[in-house]
């Protein structure tokens, strides 16, 4: 028989004083958030720097830049802002991941390269200056929207 009110002990007991601990089977979805546009901005900011300062190529530069905002989700920016960064996002992860053969310790290994590997080595140099330009004018208007106090 279990007690379902908690003890002085902490946790709840059965009928002999064991702990007993309940775990919940049935899923608990958790509760729509409406974002962080302050963590967004925070984020775009640090991959418009990366873009900037990088001495690698653009191609690089952009993979780099996607691992920083790439935990960013579209809910996180301001409605009127979402369709640029959902535009990004889908620009720099078009194709779908690939499975490779990879050599591993003189083995040859079933290797998967992501969304973004797969993508990137196709895009034209003229796309990629357009992704860069939308990443950093996101930011500014991301940027201007949070100055004017409108979440």
């Amino acid at each position: 028989m279990l007690n379902p009110k908690p003890n002085k002990g902490g946790g709840r007991r059965d009928s002999k004083g064991a702990r007993v601990n309940i775990i919940f089977s049935s899923p608990r979805r958790p509760k729509k958030s409406k974002g962080d546009p302050y963590y967004a901005l925070n984020k775009l900011e640090e991959a418009v720097h990366q873009l900037a300062v990088s001495l690698y190529p653009l191609r690089a530069r952009l993979r780099d830049a996607f691992f920083i905002f790439n935990p960013v989700m579209a809910r996180d920016l301001p409605a009127p802002l979402r369709a640029d960064f959902v535009w990004i996002r889908n620009e720099l992860t078009k194709k779908p991941s690939r499975i490779r053969a990879i050599i591993y310790n003189g083995h040859v290994v079933k290797g998967c390269t992501g969304a973004l590997e797969a993508t990137l080595p196709d895009l034209r140099n003229k796309k990629l200056v357009e992704i860069a330009k939308r990443i950093c004018k996101l930011t500014d208007q991301l940027r201007v929207h949070l100055s004017k106090g409108v979440r």
